[in-house]
């Protein structure tokens, strides 16, 4: 029985293992070439989709219209971290690197992805 024991407790702790293994950042260039993949090949991931994966963005520059139609809804861009917004000073202040994924929108579908590893710059 305890030989048993023992036996699912370390299956137990392998699978908890991959599972943390698995979740490892989503920002990489990975994500960015599927980004830009999917704008090449004419079916664009839409804002949505991407909030959807990748949760809100650090930053949100894209416009709700305006200016007299001169500016159409959805364009600009947009910056997925690979941390909380809230550890990007502590971060920032221990010099540790942040992932980025700078997209750019056109009526809110992704028409380019830039994958950086250092977002703010502090390896420098």
């Amino acid at each position: 029985m305890k030989k048993a024991l023992s036996v699912v407790a370390l299956a137990l702790v392998l699978v908890l293992s991959l599972a943390f293994i698995g979740c490892g950042g989503k920002i990489n260039q990975k994500a960015a070439d599927k980004i830009n993949e999917a704008a090449e090949s004419g079916k664009p991931m839409t804002m949505a989709e991407l909030k959807d994966k990748y949760g809100d963005p650090y930053i949100d520059a894209t416009t709700d219209g305006g200016f007299a139609g001169i500016i159409d809804a959805g364009d600009g861009y947009a910056v997925w971290i690979d941390c909380a917004a809230d550890e990007v000073d502590a971060k920032k202040e221990n010099k540790e690197k942040v992932a980025a994924i700078t997209v750019t929108f056109d009526n809110f579908s992704a028409t380019a992805a830039e994958f950086t590893d250092d977002y703010f710059k502090v390896a420098e």
